[in-house]
């Protein structure tokens, strides 16, 4: 579970919202809020173990349980889960998050099929289940978001034109 929990996490990290700009509330806690801050490991795991009937099912069991030890980790990260100091080779779950991120980026290019589907069916998972979830009232986070953006911009908009029309007027 500690490695499905980092690849949400690198796969939907919290971000700082002051590093965007001066946004409301509801966007800056969006932006906050990560993939295990919103329950989505839990979500996903009872997705695969309930939910999912794939032939090819076996890969991400196989893929999550070798990330759990070191010598998988190393099998799946190469030289990545390798540090200089004593542990020598580290699980995936304790690797910085710069090193998970390049992990992921060279999973997404892999030469080996396997490897590949492996990330992909991740990525699609949790991005699916982090985008549909909804809390206790019925609320999206993402869907949330993407709204507030929407009036702000058709505020600007009926604004702009409310503004070209009194100018046409003069």
């Amino acid at each position: 579970m500690e490695s499905l929990v980092a690849i949400c996490d690198t796969l939907i990290p919290s971000l700082d919202a002051s590093e965007v700009g001066h946004l409301d509330d509801g966007v800056a806690g969006y932006y906050s809020a990560s993939a295990s801050h919103t329950g989505t490991p839990d979500r996903v795991a009872r997705l695969m173990s309930e939910r999912l009937h794939h032939p090819k099912k076996w890969i991400l069991r196989v893929g999550l349980w070798s990330l759990s030890t070191w010598i998988g980790s190393l099998v799946m990260c190469g030289r990545r889960s390798f540090t200089g100091e004593y542990p020598y080779f580290r699980r995936f779950c304790w690797l910085p998050e710069t090193q998970r991120e390049e992990i992921l980026l060279i999973w997404a290019s892999s030469y080996f099929i396997l490897l590949r589907m492996f990330f992909r069916s991740i990525k699609l998972i949790t991005a699916f289940v982090f985008f549909t979830q909804v809390d206790e009232k019925g609320n999206n986070v993402a869907r949330r978001r993407k709204k507030t953006n929407m009036m702000r911009s058709l505020d600007h908009f009926i604004m702009a034109s409310s503004i070209s029309k009194t100018l046409e007027k003069q």
